[in-house]
């Protein structure tokens, strides 16, 4: 991703399963094919409603292995959500150098020049605060007057939601491994709200961008929990 003075290496992962609507295809549609290649992460071992994108050279469809969904198609879901965020986590970078990695939900729809906006953001956050941080594109809090900045401190006890996140190279990683054992082993809450402890524990600041770059819109739920939307998009 390039945009003016900042130059970024980023690469986009998206998390999904099989689920009622057409929020991962409205999703893909929008996303502008002059992005790197997209992977698409699938939390089971049917890709099948993807079989439309086996075609186009900037989609990679990733589903889980028959020994992998073996061992979680059983569990509960928020384990089985967490393990699927994980892989998405382990297996979405594929550019050499990457700066970070760019994480949607499938049923999430991006603003419009939202790519442009997203390297203005980071820019003006790694000027300010260091490298060390991780950045929401979507966020439910209200705020009374819009920064300039297009970016707020987002309180760290108040997050929830992961339906767009940036994690730079700096914590990817590390974050990756918290939610392995936390998440995909232990299973000892939903993932956004042991991203919640990771940054709380560590003292890594959180972002959100303002207005957000990305809109929930998937009203048929999975079983995460309830729907969501962002107040200022």
């Amino acid at each position: 991703m390039q945009h003016g003075s900042f130059r970024y290496k980023i690469d986009l992962a998206i998390t999904t399963v099989p689920r009622a609507g057409d929020y991962i295809h409205l999703l893909l549609n929008r996303i502008d094919p002059s992005w790197l290649k997209v992977r698409v992460i699938v939390g089971q071992t049917d890709c099948s409603y993807l079989n439309r994108y086996r075609s186009n050279p900037q989609i990679e469809i990733i589903g889980g292995s028959t020994a992998e969904w073996a061992e979680f198609k059983n569990c509960r879901v928020h384990q089985r959500a967490s393990w699927n965020y994980w892989r998405a986590l382990t297996l979405g970078l594929q550019t050499p150098d990457a700066d970070g990695l760019l994480v949607f939900e499938d049923d999430v729809l991006p603003a419009i020049k939202w790519k442009r906006r997203l390297c203005e953001v980071i820019g003006s956050i790694e000027k300010a605060h260091g490298i060390r941080y991780v950045l929401a594109l979507y966020t439910t809090l209200t705020v009374g007057h819009l920064p300039e900045s297009k970016y707020i401190r987002y309180p760290v006890n108040l997050f929830f939601g992961t339906q767009g996140m940036y994690y730079p190279e700096s914590v990817l990683e590390e974050f990756a491994g918290y939610l392995e054992e936390k998440g995909v082993r232990l299973c000892c809450a939903p993932y956004d709200l042991i991203l919640q402890e990771y940054l709380s524990n560590l003292q890594i600041p959180l972002f959100a961008t303002i207005p957000c770059l990305v809109q929930h819109v998937g009203e048929i739920s999975t079983g995460l929990g309830d729907f969501h939307q962002a107040r200022h998009f």
